[in-house]
């Protein structure tokens, strides 16, 4: 399970195994099934909005030019100081509102944020999220899209460790289930 779900979580659900909790672990490691769904369908999507019809195609984006900082948050999943903490380190730069000096964002800094985001999440240093932003910002979708089909297969990787941690995790409650007589 290690390679799959990490050290901290096989902590996690271990102590629950030992205590005969056996559902209270299973449905943890439900959770973490439908965290990696979740994030490869951001991934995804981050691959599927390089191209800028994309966005443009779907009836929100059509009808609005900008939209709010929490708006954009939910949309990419992170959160509205993840945001502010980019727009500080230089990442992106939405404009402002004339009047209410809100930040607003633009589709062309919706798809930055959700590729900060996959890049981030990948475990890439800010040196290489800024690379992969210039080049998206110079019209070089191919090397962001390289990379974000590289965290996609890297997500794939991780659902077969997770799959395999699983037949462990089945083989291990076999064997529990026998020393007890269940």
């Amino acid at each position: 399970m290690l390679s799959g779900f990490g050290m901290d979580f096989v902590k996690e659900i271990m102590p629950l195994v030992i205590h005969g909790e056996i559902t209270q672990a299973l449905w943890k490691i439900n959770e973490a099934q439908v965290k990696l769904h979740s994030e490869k369908q951001i991934v995804q999507h981050t691959i599927d909005i390089l191209d800028p019809t994309v966005l443009l195609d779907m009836p929100k984006y059509k009808e609005r030019k900008y939209f709010s900082i929490g708006e954009v948050a939910k949309e990419a999943a992170v959160s509205t100081s993840a945001i502010r903490h980019w727009e500080k380190e230089g990442l992106l730069r939405p404009s402002r509102n004339k009047e209410s000096k809100f930040r607003e964002f633009s589709v062309h800094d919706i798809r930055k944020i959700f590729i900060i985001r996959t890049v981030q999440r990948a475990v890439f240093s800010l040196g290489i999220v800024k690379e992969v932003l210039e080049g998206f910002d110079n019209n070089d979708i191919s090397h962001t899209r390289e990379i974000a089909v590289s965290i996609l297969q890297h997500i794939d990787g991780i659902l077969l460790e997770q799959i395999k941690g699983i037949a462990s995790f089945n083989n291990l409650l076999n064997i529990v289930r026998q020393g007890t007589k269940i």
